[in-house]
């Protein structure tokens, strides 16, 4: 009887370590089970590191990549025009230049300051100094010619736009040159008015050719009426 229950304590004690080893295997499988399922998600709805300009490109409006494709730049076209467009309205072309030519004028701003900030210091080399001296000019005449063009703009003149904005790319290369033999503190500041610049003027051009006036066309004799006229005179001459 003793040997009898000493057998039935060992095989109890079996049956539960069976019983934690089958749950240890079950838990092993469904904890793999987990780990698998959540890698699979992650790795189907990874972002890389690059979505954001992805999603940014294909949230632009068609039209406005339209618009945009012919220009200097036209990513930076798009991106400086749609935050100032309402997305339920049909793109109005003159604002679209109104906008870029504001964003040339804010990119100007922003230079005109590097530019005082680096003119007041004194520990400058000559070189880098008369270059600054010279951008310093450059620049204040590129925000006059902005401002012109703005006027402009608004009173539909594409003429007088085109004319007094040409003049800011103009300066803008006066600057640069400038800086022929030493850095340019505000190189990228100088690149993107350059972008914004070309952008502007070649929207300018486009909506030149959109509403130059069409040169009237003659109507084209048709061939019965010719064919009628040689049948008078041919009979006239007979009679």
């Amino acid at each position: 009887m003793h040997k009898y229950m000493q057998y039935s304590k060992r095989q109890k004690k079996l049956t539960n370590l069976e019983t934690i080893i089958m749950d240890y295997f079950m838990m092993s499988k469904t904890l793999i089970l987990v780990v698998s399922l959540t890698f699979l998600f992650l790795l189907t709805n990874a972002v890389p590191s690059t979505r954001p300009l992805h999603i940014v490109h294909h949230n632009i409006r068609t039209d406005l990549l339209n618009f945009c494709k012919h220009t200097t730049n036209p990513s930076l076209c798009a991106q400086t025009i749609q935050p100032h467009i309402n997305h339920h309205d049909d793109l109005d072309p003159f604002k679209a230049l109104e906008i870029e030519a504001q964003a040339t004028l804010n990119e100007t701003k922003k230079t005109i300051a590097i530019i005082n900030e680096l003119f007041a210091e004194n520990n400058l080399n000559k070189t880098l100094m008369d270059a600054i001296k010279t951008c310093k000019k450059q620049y204040r005449n590129i925000l006059d010619a902005i401002r012109e063009t703005k006027d402009a703009i608004a009173q539909h003149d594409l003429i007088e736009a085109k004319f007094k904005f040409s003049a800011v790319i103009s300066y803008q290369s006066t600057c640069k040159d400038a800086f022929e033999d030493v850095e340019c503190p505000f190189a990228k500041y100088s690149e993107t008015i350059f972008n914004l610049g070309g952008n502007t003027l070649d929207i300018i051009a486009d909506l030149q050719k959109i509403m130059a006036p069409q040169e009237p066309t003659l109507p084209v004799p048709s061939t019965s009426s010719q064919s009628s006229s040689t049948s008078i005179n041919v009979i006239g001459t007979i009679t």
